[in-house]
């Protein structure tokens, strides 16, 4: 199972873009300047926040934060709130975006993993205190195991 995560796992990373390039819906990270932190303080303790754009307009930037997750059963959801943050409080925008390179190299990791793990289970080294295995020229290996299999002990 670890395997198929490591092979299927992206990398991503984040990249500085003006904010006229980001459509809606796109997950973004936002970093704000000292000055204009104030009552962002809670969604931003390090100056950052992550969050998916949902509108820009008027002068601010509307951003649903993730604030917690709801499970219920075996469904699980993450609550979000909506943010906005006018554009003289924001330094840096940056877009989340897939880093193709440190993808290739966690597969790449992954598959070499996968392999030395089938590798490893060989023949193995024979130990000298127990008897030869004999082959079975007839055989009658399989049926002794098959009739094994479905004998019932009477009593």
């Amino acid at each position: 199972m670890a395997a198929v995560h490591l092979l299927c796992s992206g990398c991503f990373g984040y990249a500085a873009v003006e904010l006229d390039t980001v459509p809606p819906g796109e997950k973004v990270r936002v970093h704000l300047n000292q000055e204009g932190l104030g009552d962002l303080a809670e969604f931003a303790p390090d100056l950052r926040m992550d969050g998916t754009l949902l509108r820009a307009d008027a002068g601010q930037l509307v951003l649903r934060v993730p604030t917690g997750d709801q499970t219920v059963g075996i469904m699980t959801r993450t609550l979000g709130q909506d943010v906005s943050i006018p554009f003289t409080r924001i330094a840096q925008l940056e877009q989340r975006e897939l880093d193709r390179r440190r993808t290739w190299l966690t597969a790449g990791a992954g598959a070499a993993a996968v392999a030395a793990i089938l590798t490893s289970f060989g023949e193995g080294v024979p130990n000298p205190e127990l008897p030869p295995v004999e082959e079975d020229p007839a055989g009658f290996t399989g049926a002794r195991a098959l009739i094994s299999l479905f004998s019932i002990s009477v009593r």
